[in-house]
């Protein structure tokens, strides 16, 4: 959570962050999150509390963004802590010049079935060439601007 915390506070656009956290990890939060306020106060916003899905979890943190409007969201999943804040910079150009933009990072060895949107038992081939991308978990999307009044 921290390293992915840190990324997006080096990664340029990202103003802000709000961290969506199992109950369980309160804890662990508030401390990450001392430490974070100390370098970088005020970047990290509300706290959320997921839900029993990703799904769900994803929705408790766009909620919470209702009232500030922003331009553009990301979406993190800390359990993948590798995301580098360049790679988060270049999501967020991508997403300005396309809506929404999901990075990949070419697979050129030792990859022969790539699974998407499925479960660890599915087994889904590469088709073609038999090249593929391994998504990142990390989502970007610009937000439609919308009348004060409305709400998601």
């Amino acid at each position: 959570m921290e390293r992915a915390i840190g990324a997006m506070r080096e990664a340029i656009g990202v103003s802000h962050a709000i961290v969506v956290i199992h109950r369980d990890d309160v804890s662990r939060y508030e401390a990450i999150a001392a430490r974070v306020a100390e370098q970088s106060p005020g970047f990290l916003l509300s706290l959320a509390f997921g839900g029993n899905t990703r799904q769900a979890s994803v929705r408790a943190g766009l909620e919470t963004l209702k009232e500030m409007a922003p331009d553009i969201v990301l979406i993190h999943d800390a359990a993948r802590p590798f995301v580098s804040a360049a790679l988060i910079g270049r999501a967020i150009s991508a997403a300005r010049e396309h809506g929404a933009a999901v990075p990949g990072i070419l697979v050129c060895i030792g990859v022969s079935r790539v699974s998407i949107k499925a479960t660890t038992s599915v087994r889904l081939g590469f088709t073609g060439r038999g090249e593929g991308m391994a998504a990142q978990a990390i989502a970007t999307i610009e937000l439609p601007r919308r009348d004060s009044d409305e709400h998601v």
